[in-house]
């Protein structure tokens, strides 16, 4: 159980100093974000960046409103009738984006287990499961965008086909046109790049968090607990994450030595 009144002290204790400079650290991880869509999207004919950071604004709130993560569909949408830009393929430039904060995530979960060996089993197990679906889904995509051609071709002229073939057979192919950056060596260099920076923000909003509680942790600790609510997020969710954000960033501070109450209040 969790001590209310505890968690309440804990909150009328925070310094708003490090949140407000949390802050503007949360809003230039976004910014960044809508550089790295701009770059998926292929930069000389994507939309500008302010346009693309309000549809990503109006798409994360609609994942706190709408279970399930729908608000990436949302995203889709709004790109194509604000902005002419094909769903299927702006869909598939979201996949991307996806797989790109993943691999950044474990990366930094694989350091962070090395690093600190004092996690549960089920932790480990866990990422090495998420690694494995990671290699999975990246392989079935990669192969998806060279191998489909054929597919696409036999929908369209096959003599059965009919009008609903045909534009299943066009999303298709506009989808695999997203994951074109997944054969561009350069623009995968630049998006990698891009996430690298974006979760060093995630982290240092995190650090700033903590210190204004007066957690006495290291940088470490920070790192943890945005791999393993970055982590929790891709599981299926209610709107706003509610219940699976605090969860996780409870379990990532315990091992630290942090009560329940004091974890709750960081979440």
């Amino acid at each position: 159980g969790v001590d209310i009144r505890q968690f309440w002290f804990n909150i009328r204790q925070l310094d708003s100093f490090f949140i407000v400079v949390s802050g503007f650290l949360i809003v230039a991880e976004f910014i960044l974000r809508a550089f790295r869509w701009k770059f998926l999207l292929t930069p000389n004919s994507a939309p500008k960046v302010n346009q693309l950071f309000s549809v990503l604004m109006i798409g994360y709130f609609s994942n706190n409103i709408i279970p399930l993560r729908m608000g990436e569909l949302v995203r889709a949408q709004l790109l194509g009738t604000n902005y002419n830009v094909n769903r299927a393929r702006a869909l598939a430039t979201i996949v991307v984006e996806r797989l790109c904060d993943m691999l950044t995530l474990l990366a930094l979960f694989g350091a962070s287990v090395f690093l600190y060996d004092v996690f549960p089993a089920w932790m480990k197990q866990g990422g090495i499961l998420t690694t494995i679906v990671l290699l999975a889904i990246s392989s079935l995509l990669y192969i998806y965008r060279h191998k489909a051609a054929g597919i696409i071709a036999q929908m369209r002229f096959h003599p059965s086909s009919n009008r609903f073939s045909k534009k299943l057979a066009t999303a298709m192919e506009n989808f695999g046109l997203g994951l074109g950056v997944l054969t561009n060596r350069k623009t995968v260099i630049i998006v990698l790049s891009l996430s690298v920076v974006i979760w060093a923000l995630v982290i240092a909003s995190i650090d700033m968090v903590l210190q204004s509680f007066s957690m006495q942790l290291s940088l470490f600790a920070s790192i943890f607990v945005a791999v393993m609510v970055g982590l929790g997020m891709l599981l299926p969710a209610p709107p706003g994450n509610i219940g699976v954000y605090e969860g996780f960033a409870i379990l990532a501070l315990v091992p630290f030595g942090i009560e329940k109450e004091a974890a709750l209040s960081f979440s």
